[in-house]
């Protein structure tokens, strides 16, 4: 009896393991695929303000997006709509494994065994479904022509103004060096930049920037740095395209648009073969565009796949491929988006997707003399014959940092997309009521094939110092202590005869209203300045504004009217990028004086800060007196040549009150009044 017990315990023991066998045979034939499936609708219910799906949509938008759009005369609409939930619980249902949304299209994307996916025919929500079919693969810096190298650089010496090192080519090959000399760093500007991931934390070059939001749409998580299971180089080509806008490193690396916010999109799985990455890269699109960013760049492109999968030049006409379309899309929706042309070069139409989408900006390489195309940058036109590349720039020997957070030289046009990306958030900066098609237009027209573009270089590369001429442009102010007033100081990008009004509108502490004051013209071209008194401020801050206008342009900065600069009059403050020494100078006085010996001063506690500017070799001798002539300090101390030179005298034991001070370099003395305030 035991025996039979047993025995019978084996039998079934034997059936069981024979039908899990089975069962594992069985599910080989029982395959897993990805699916593209376009929803009828979004519902019945109408989209206006209050109803469910308009509240669920609007959450997803930032003020800041809001604003943009209303730039472009593009609000809300049903195609911004999030997708009907109860259609994407049904799918779910049937086995589905939801893996990517898109609310412009109006269609998810949804892993399916084929069980599952044989139920979709019978969804009477759903429009049509088909297999996804490509994979998005980034725009390779590193291959056997473009590889890259360790470099060691010379060092340069700091200085207000930015010393590039390792970036100077690049920047000043678009005369952007320019444009940061006269404060101009991409302020106020967010980018979105869409790449295979970005490692920027904890490093010593990139721990500085201004990042507000990362998502990784491949982990679906907040991490855009490689993790488990990423290859070791995945985060590499994100953080070269990041490190050439945003680093902020002076005398070290500097990023076209150091002064600008990002968005990081993580869109790409280099090591995964579930072929819907360019899914991914919509999403991604969509997010950013939501975000409220101003300018997307990727350098991520389309045209040949794996297993074999390829578009044809025929789908390359600037709205068929799916990543043309997202990028057409979100700059109808106010977003300016820059492009990579592709490494394909030397052969016509050789550009990728989505880089002959008609609205964006594809960006061509050029060699490191920048005038000859790089031997390996994509050629156009698209398939309806339109110009591409738009715009060119440096692509060739581009320092990067890498994600060993050490620097290298790359090639590709991943590397000039960022440059010209950077460029139009330094434009956009200068002149916030840009469109996309605006920005596309100027930089166009400041280029040097404009009068004779074509498929090579298109339009050629931009001067940027030309692009933002004749738009009567007013740069960031500065303001610092000079001559016991507070100095504000300006360029004004506009030759001075065209000018008609220029003026510094503040209000002080406890003032009712704005006092105008006319800005005068300096020597230095472009520069203005007025000086306020420093009294007036009584030592609280106060709000400015500048206002300038001509015969047919009136401008204000900052652009929007409810905004203000803050004066701070106990801190001097000058913007990043802009030359000192032309803002100490910018009064015209006597040749004798030579600009040399300007001296400043500012109370802080018990000390007074003397501030002197261009200081000459010798003996200075600083002594306060009283009013009846009475020495009450005395100071003399031995220096050399200096652009700054500051000197602290203890004052603790005087009152308030007025005081005299005379201030002797050399053969030069100066006596003024000094008021110290307990």
């Amino acid at each position: 009896m035991t025996n039979n017990i047993y025995f019978f315990r084996f039998k079934g023991l034997i059936l069981f393991i024979g039908l899990l066998f089975f069962a594992i045979l069985n599910s080989n034939y029982i395959t897993a695929e990805t699916y593209r499936i376009y929803l009828i609708d979004k519902g019945q219910e109408e989209f206006t303000e209050g109803t469910q799906i308009y509240n669920e949509t609007y959450k997803l938008y930032t003020q800041k997006a809001l604003e943009r759009r209303e730039k472009v005369n593009r609000p809300l609409t049903i195609n911004d709509a999030v997708l009907f939930q109860p259609y994407i619980d049904e799918i779910i249902e049937i086995g589905g494994e939801v893996r990517a949304k898109l609310r412009f299209n109006n269609y998810l994307v949804a892993e399916l065994d084929s069980i599952g996916a044989s139920k979709l025919d019978d969804l009477e929500f759903i429009k049509a479904y088909t297999v996804t079919e490509s994979n998005l693969l980034p725009l390779s810096i590193n291959n056997k022509d473009n590889v890259l190298k360790t470099t060691n650089y010379t060092e340069f010496l700091m200085e207000n103004t930015f010393e590039y090192g390792k970036s100077e080519d690049h920047i000043k090959m678009l005369n952007i060096h320019r444009l940061h000399e006269y404060g101009i760093n991409g302020e106020n500007i967010l980018f979105g930049l869409v790449d295979t991931g970005f490692k920027w934390k904890h490093t010593k070059f990139l721990n500085n920037i201004n990042v507000i939001e990362e998502y990784d749409f491949v982990n679906q998580d907040t991490v855009t740095s490689n993790q488990e299971g990423d290859l070791d180089n995945h985060d590499n080509h994100g953080t070269n395209v990041l490190s050439i806008i945003a680093t902020n490193q002076n005398n070290e690396y500097m990023g076209v648009a150091s002064g600008s916010e990002f968005i990081l999109a993580k869109s790409e799985d280099l090591s995964s073969e579930t072929k819907i990455e360019e899914d991914l890269y919509a999403m991604a699109f969509e997010y950013l565009e939501a975000k409220g960013v101003d300018i997307i760049n990727s350098s991520l492109g389309y045209r040949h796949f794996d297993n074999d999968i390829k578009y044809d030049f025929s789908d390359l006409d600037g709205n068929t491929t799916i990543c043309a379309d997202i990028v057409n899309k979100c700059v109808d929706r106010g977003v300016h988006v820059v492009v990579s042309a592709g490494n394909s070069g030397n052969q016509d139409s050789s550009i990728v997707s989505p880089a002959d989408a008609d609205s964006v900006i594809a960006v061509g390489a050029l060699k490191i003399n920048g005038r000859d195309i790089a031997g390996y940058s994509s050629f156009g036109p698209n398939a309806k014959g339109k110009i591409k590349p738009d715009l060119v720039a440096m692509g060739s020997l581009v320092p990067v940092l890498n994600n060993s957070n050490t620097f290298a030289q790359g090639n590709g046009t991943s590397l000039a997309a960022p440059i010209i990306a950077g460029a139009s958030g330094l434009l956009l900066s200068l002149y916030p009521e840009l469109t996309p098609f605006q920005i596309r237009d100027i930089l166009k027209k400041s280029s040097d094939y404009y009068d004779n573009p074509n498929n090579q270089f298109g339009y050629g590369k931009p001067d940027m110092l030309e692009a933002i001429k004749d738009k009567l442009g007013i740069s960031p102010i500065s303001h610092f202590i000079f001559d016991n007033h507070i100095r504000i100081v300006t360029y004004i990008l506009e030759e001075p005869e065209n000018i008609d009004n220029a003026e510094l509108h503040i209000k002080f502490y406890n003032s009712a209203k704005f006092e105008q004051y006319s800005l005068n013209q300096s020597i230095i071209k472009y520069l203005y300045f007025i000086d306020i008194p420093l009294m007036k401020f009584e030592e609280n801050t106060a709000e400015a504004f500048i206002e300038v206008s001509n015969s047919k342009l009136k401008r204000r900065t900052p652009y929007n009217e409810d905004n203000y600069y803050v004066i701070t009059p106990q801190s001097d403050f000058f913007k990043p990028g802009m030359n000192i020494e032309h803002l100490i100078t910018s009064v015209e006085e006597d040749n004798n004086n030579n600009y040399q010996n300007k001296i400043n001063y500012r109370q802080s506690g018990n000390y007074i800060k003397f501030i002197m500017q261009n200081v000459q070799s010798g003996t200075l001798n600083i002594n306060i007196y009283d009013l009846n002539g009475i020495l009450l300090s005395k100071n003399n101390n031995n220096i050399s040549n200096h652009t700054f030179y500051e000197k602290n005298i203890n004052i603790s034991k005087f009152s308030s009150g007025i005081y005299l001070i005379e201030i002797q370099i050399g053969n030069i003395k100066e006596i003024k009044k000094i008021i110290i305030n307990k």
